[in-house]
């Protein structure tokens, strides 16, 4: 991934940060204080992080149904365990798009859920 690619989703996402998106937030369901474009922006430094996303990503199967257990920041940790790396959700987020894989936003959250079989899920 490249810095233009990455400013590209972003351009294209503008409330997408680190966290994941800062908008239409449920409050009540979560505590979301540090999912901000101006206090968690989303910058080059961390391109290693997404590639390692874009990485793992690449060898799961992607399947037309979304699943409400299988969202950024729950499918992140996978990417941690494997990497032993710290992956904030934002990362995995940016990967989706880049590989363009279908996404849909998980309502009032900052994640997005991401269809992929967990059958066939490969570290």
């Amino acid at each position: 991934m490249t810095n233009n690619q990455l400013q590209t989703i972003l351009n294209a996402n503008p409330t997408l940060c680190l966290y994941g998106f800062e908008d239409n937030l449920n409050h009540k369901i979560g505590s979301y204080g540090n999912v901000s474009t101006a206090t968690s922006p989303m910058t080059e430094k961390w391109i290693p992080n997404i590639e390692k996303c874009i990485e793992w990503l690449s060898r799961q199967q992607v399947i037309r149904r979304f699943y409400a257990d299988r969202y950024s920041q729950n499918l992140k940790v996978c990417v941690e365990q494997e990497s032993k790396m710290y992956i904030p959700a934002g990362c995995m987020i940016v990967a989706c798009i880049h590989l363009g894989i279908p996404w849909k936003r998980r309502e009032g959250t900052p994640d997005i859920l991401i269809p992929i079989s967990t059958k066939h899920m490969r570290s």
